[in-house]
């Protein structure tokens, strides 16, 4: 009688016919591009962008202000989406006339400036952006945090010397939140809603007072 088995069938199991344990997996590391920066400054807020002659909504999410580790341990800032995580902006907090933040004339909690942009071309662009936040005390902390980076990278870039320059404490102030993708530097890879645009549930987030 023939066999049922082909001769190119392998047993995979034990001799008691239990299967064998698999290898375990390594642990799933997400890689944010923020690795070697430390975090000084993190807060919730709607960032706008000049387009087209009006300010548009360009996100909701954290904003972040960032320092590299290493020497020349130059300051930059993102903000990303909330939920699909795409950052939406990425500068460095770079000398004047960039950079110049200005409180909004009529919303004490909205800062506004421009800046040479990385979040959508590798180039840059010059963009004017505008930051709403939660509370005036929010504004206020990323008024200073920003101003000090400002000053810190014109020192870093006039090359004072390391041991003269002021660093700011590294922010703690809640637990960061895992990304659920992989990311390299400002790039999202092959996420499938990563141009997914903010949706309606985005606007009922407990931002008030006058958009730019």
């Amino acid at each position: 009688m023939d066999s049922p088995h082909s001769p190119h069938d392998i047993d995979y199991t034990d001799g008691d016919g239990s299967s064998a344990p698999m290898a375990p997996l390594a642990p799933y590391v997400p890689v944010t591009g923020e690795e070697n920066e430390d975090l000084i400054m993190k807060l919730k807020c709607k960032l706008y962008r000049y387009k087209d002659e009006e300010w548009k909504e360009r996100a909701t999410g954290y904003l972040k202000i960032l320092r590299h580790k290493q020497h020349p341990h130059k300051i930059r800032m993102i903000v990303r989406q909330d939920k699909i995580f795409k950052i939406r902006a990425h500068f460095i907090i770079s000398e004047s006339p960039m950079c110049d933040i200005v409180l909004h004339s009529s919303n004490d909690k909205t800062y506004l400036w421009r800046c040479h942009d990385f979040s959508d071309t590798p180039a840059g662009v010059v963009e004017y952006f505008s930051c709403k936040f939660l509370t005036q005390a929010d504004a206020i902390t990323f008024r200073d945090a920003f101003t000090s980076a400002k000053l810190f990278n014109s020192q870093v870039k006039e090359e004072v010397p390391t041991a003269q320059l002021v660093f700011a404490p590294v922010w703690n102030n809640g637990e960061e939140q895992a990304l659920p993708y992989v990311q390299v530097g400002a790039s999202a890879l092959a996420d499938p809603e990563q141009n997914k645009e903010p949706d309606e549930e985005d606007h009922q987030d407990g931002f008030d007072g006058e958009d730019p």
